[in-house]
C-alpha cells in the first residue's frame, strides 16, 4: 500500500512532467512556424524578382507623363495670353462699330421721321373718312330722343297696371290665406281633440296631485334608466268603445290609472328614490320583468266559453275590449285580472234569472284538480244600464256570495271632447276649403293678367334699351370723331415741323 507521502511526491513528479510536456508542444510549434516563416521568404524573394521589369517600366512612364504635363501647362499660358490679346482687339472693334452705326442713325433719323409723319397723317387722315362713313348708318338724334320718350311712358304705363292686377290678385289671395288660417287653425284643434293620449293624460294631471311634476321629471329624465318607462297607465290604454271604456274604469283602481311600469328592479329603486325620496312626490310603481307579455291562461276552457257565449249571452273577455303596450296589459293582468273578467249584454240578465249561470261559473273546469268553488266576474247590460257582478265562495261554508253594483258613465277613459265641437270644427274645414276652391280661379285668372302685362312689359323693356343703347352709340360716335380730328390736327402739325 501506499502511504500520503508517495502519493505527493508522485503528485510532484507528475506536475514536473507535465511542465516538460507543455515546452516539448509548443517548441514542436515554433519549428513549424519557423519553417512556414522562411518559405514565405522565399516565396517573397521569387515575387519581387518578378515585379521588378514592372516597376523599372512604370518608372519610365511617369518620366514622360512628367514631361507632357509641363509642356501643356507652357501652352496652357500662351493660350491665356493670346485670348486676352483678342479679347482687347474685340471689344475696340466693337466700340469703333457702334460709333459709326450712331453717327449713320443720326443722319437717317431726320428723313425717317419725315416719311413716317407723312405715313400718319394719310393713316389718320383715311381713319376720319371711315368714321364720317360709319355717322351715315345712325337715325337722326331727334328721331332717337323722342323713341326713348315714348318707351319710358310706355313701361310706366304698362308697370302701372301691372301693379294693379297684383293688387287685385293679392287682395284674392290674401283672402285665401286668412282661409287657410282657418283651416289650420280648426285642423290643428280637431288634432288635439283627436288626441286621446293626451287628452286623457291632462285629465290624469287633473285628477292627480303631483302625478304630472312625476311624469315631466321621467319624460325629462328617461336616459337615466336602463329600460323603458311607461305610463301612466290611464294615458296608455284604448278602449273599443265608451261601454267597455266605462267596464275598465269601473273594475280597474285609481291607484293603478296614474301608475308607472318599470321593467326591471334597478329603474324602481332609481324611480322610487329620484321622485318619492328626493323630491318628495308621490308615485306608485308597478314591475313587469323585461316589459314582457307572458302567454294568457284563459280561465274558462274554449268548450265551456263557447257555451257561455251561445246559451248566456257573454261576448269574450275583458283585456280583448281594449288595446295596450305589452308592459300594461301585463301589469293590468297581474293587479286586476283583465285576463280572467268576462263581458256580455242583455241575455246575461235573463240567464242570473235561470239561476244556472252562477253555478255554471263557479264550477271548476275537469283538469283542475283543486277542491272547492271558484270565484268569478262579469260585466254586462241590462235596461240600458251597466252593472258589474261577481262571485265568491266562502271559506268555511263553501256557500256562494255575490255581489252587484251599478257601472257609471268612464270619466277618465271617455272619449276625447265633445262631438258637437268636433263637428263644428269640420264644417268650418269645409266652409274653408269651399271658399278656397271659389277664390283659386280668381287667382287663375289674375296669374294670366300679371303674366301677359309681364310679357308686354318686356318687350316694351327691349325697346327701351334699344333706343337707350342707340343713343349711347351716338354719343359715342360723336366723341370718336371729334377725338379723330383733335388726332389728324396733330399728324398735320408733326409732319410741318
Amino acid at each position: 500500500s501506499f502511504s500520503r507521502s508517495s502519493y505527493l511526491e508522485r503528485i510532484e513528479l507528475l506536475r514536473k512532467k507535465r511542465a516538460w510536456l507543455i515546452f516539448d508542444a509548443k517548441r514542436l510549434e515554433a519549428l513549424e512556424v519557423k519553417e512556414e516563416r522562411a518559405n514565405l521568404k522565399n516565396q517573397l524573394k521569387e515575387a519581387q524578382k518578378q515585379i521588378k521589369p514592372v516597376k523599372e517600366k512604370h518608372a519610365q512612364m511617369e518620366g514622360e507623363v512628367s514631361k507632357i504635363k509641363s509642356r501643356y501647362t507652357s501652352l496652357e499660358n500662351k493660350v491665356k495670353k493670346d485670348r486676352k490679346t483678342y479679347e482687347d482687339c474685340e471689344t475696340k472693334t466693337q466700340t469703333f462699330q457702334d460709333n459709326i452705326e450712331n453717327t449713320l442713325a443720326e443722319f437717317q433719323s431726320i428723313d425717317a421721321h419725315q416719311r413716317r409723319a407723312e405715313r400718319e397723317v394719310q393713316a389718320e387722315r383715311k381713319r376720319l373718312e371711315e368714321i364720317q362713313a360709319e355717322g351715315a348708318s345712325f337715325p337722326p338724334m331727334d328721331e332717337v330722343e323722342d323713341s326713348l320718350r315714348k318707351a319710358q311712358s310706355e313701361l310706366r304705363e304698362t308697370k302701372s297696371k301691372l301693379d294693379a292686377a297684383k293688387r287685385r290678385a293679392g287682395s284674392v289671395q290674401d283672402k285665401i290665406d286668412a282661409e287657410k288660417q282657418k283651416e289650420d287653425e280648426a285642423s290643428q284643434k280637431l288634432a288635439r281633440l283627436n288626441d286621446e293620449k293626451s287628452l286623457r293624460r291632462q285629465r290624469l294631471f287633473g285628477m292627480f296631485q303631483g302625478l304630472k311634476d312625476a311624469f315631466e321629471w321621467i319624460d325629462q329624465n328617461r336616459k337615466m334608466f336602463r329600460r323603458p318607462i311607461h305610463g301612466p297607465i290611464g294615458t296608455e290604454v284604448q278602449p273599443k268603445s265608451a261601454l267597455t271604456a266605462a267596464y275598465l274604469e269601473h273594475h280597474v283602481s285609481s291607484n293603478t290609472w296614474r301608475s308607472f311600469v318599470v321593467e326591471c328592479p334597478e329603474d324602481y329603486k332609481l324611480l322610487y328614490r329620484e321622485v318619492r325620496e328626493k323630491k318628495g312626490i308621490p308615485i306608485n310603481i308597478i314591475t313587469v320583468p323585461q316589459g314582457r307579455l307572458k302567454p294568457v291562461t284563459r280561465m274558462y276552457s274554449d268548450c265551456k266559453m263557447d257555451v257561455l257565449r251561445r246559451e248566456h249571452g257573454f261576448f269574450g273577455y275583458l283585456d280583448e275590449t281594449f288595446t295596450a303596450p305589452d308592459p300594461i296589459m301585463q301589469a293590468l293582468i297581474n293587479n286586476h285580472n283583465v285576463d280572467k273578467v268576462i263581458v256580455g249584454g242583455e241575455e246575461v240578465q235573463k240567464a242570473l234569472d235561470r239561476k244556472d249561470l252562477i253555478e255554471l261559473l263557479s264550477t271548476r273546469e275537469a283538469h283542475d284538480k283543486k277542491s272547492g268553488k271558484v270565484s268569478s266576474c262579469f260585466f254586462y247590460t241590462h235596461n240600458r244600464s251597466s252593472y258589474r257582478y261577481t262571485s265568491q265562495p266562502s271559506r268555511f261554508s263553501g256557500e256562494i256570495g255575490t255581489s252587484s253594483d251599478e257601472v257609471q258613465p268612464a270619466r277618465l277613459l271617455k272619449p276625447g271632447c265633445d262631438p258637437n265641437i268636433k263637428e263644428e270644427l269640420s264644417e268650418i274645414i269645409k266652409k274653408a276649403k269651399e271658399t278656397i276652391e271659389n277664390l283659386l280661379p280668381a287667382i287663375q285668372e289674375g296669374q294670366i293678367e300679371m303674366d301677359e302685362w309681364h310679357k308686354h312689359g318686356q318687350h316694351v323693356s327691349v325697346k327701351l334699351k334699344d333706343s337707350k343703347r342707340l343713343k349711347q352709340e351716338w354719343t359715342q360716335y360723336k366723341a370718336k370723331l371729334r377725338n379723330q380730328k383733335e388726332k389728324l390736327a396733330e399728324a398735320e402739325e408733326d409732319a410741318a415741323k
